[in-house]
């Protein structure tokens, strides 16, 4: 429930410089707030200083002549801030299926 992964964009390896690394919970229903996101993590043994939350977005969508905004469940991002020296390392699964 509470498994998290990296945001692979460009904007979250430029910020991974000064130790902050973006991080989203793979169920888009658990939304955590600060706290929890820092208890979380220091169970997985990392030391975060700062969380910041980035509420996602509401997507517009054209139906006909009318523009309706339609609210998707999206995935919140965290910004973590950690001690120097520590990272958060992406899983790689490299099995075959």
């Amino acid at each position: 429930m509470s498994q998290f992964k990296l945001v692979q964009t460009e904007k979250s390896y430029k910020v991974q410089e000064n130790n902050f690394f973006m991080i989203y919970f793979v169920d888009k229903s658990f939304t955590p707030n600060k706290i929890e996101v820092a208890k979380i993590l220091r169970k997985e043994g990392l030391n975060p200083l700062k969380v910041t939350v980035v509420n996602p977005y509401k997507k517009l969508k054209k139906r006909g002549k009318q523009n309706n905004i339609i609210e998707q469940k999206r995935y919140k991002k965290y910004f973590v801030k950690l001690k120097a020296g520590e990272k958060i390392e992406e899983e790689n699964n490299n099995e075959l299926v």
